[in-house]
């Protein structure tokens, strides 16, 4: 667990040098404009959730479902056991994004089109979670894109309508979760 989360500080480093909020020699889009820098930001366990319950989602478990059917009847027990091992981890994983506050970058890979189309629309230089802004500068506007990229990722409707359920409840601590220490 601890390798999958050790990258997100890369990534957000990464996503600020490109955006051009630290020494990047460019400025951002909305800055050359004259305009003030516009940061998209999303509320991760709405979006984890909305995740949990959309198409993308669904074929990544049923391809783990029928690599596991194909293990089992290959009778390949290191393969069947290296594919449940996966999902559980991968459970808690979600576990951990909706219920608690872990990062979902590995979610957000799976649809960059969608970010990058947001993005445009909200005319947004970076797209970045809420819970990772520690501070900003009064002249950097803020733009929540939850709403929109939760929709986007297209759940079921029964899920649409329990998504902001999450934000009624405050998140768990990343400790409370079963981690399995290798």
């Amino acid at each position: 667990m601890r390798a999958r989360l050790s990258g997100i500080g890369l990534t957000v480093l990464a996503a600020f040098v490109a955006a051009g909020l630290l020494g990047s020699p460019g400025e951002p889009e909305a800055t050359k404009a004259g305009g003030k820098l516009r940061i998209g930001t999303y509320k991760s366990r709405v979006v984890a959730m909305a995740y949990a319950g959309c198409e993308i989602h669904e074929r990544q478990l049923e391809k783990l479902r029928l690599e596991h059917q194909k293990a089992k009847e290959a009778k390949d027990g290191a393969k069947v056991k290296e594919l449940e091992e996966k999902g559980k981890d991968q459970q808690n994983l979600r576990h951990m994004q909706v219920f608690g506050n872990a990062p979902i970058h590995d979610l957000l890979a799976t649809i960059p089109e969608i970010l990058q189309e947001e993005a445009r629309k909200a005319r947004v230089d970076i797209i970045v979670r809420q819970e990772d802004i520690a501070y900003r500068e009064p002249s950097v506007e803020l733009v929540d894109m939850t709403e929109s990229l939760a929709r986007r990722i297209q759940p079921k409707e029964e899920r649409l309508k329990k998504i902001w359920e999450i934000e009624k409840h405050p998140p768990l601590p990343l400790e409370e979760f079963p981690i399995e220490e290798d």
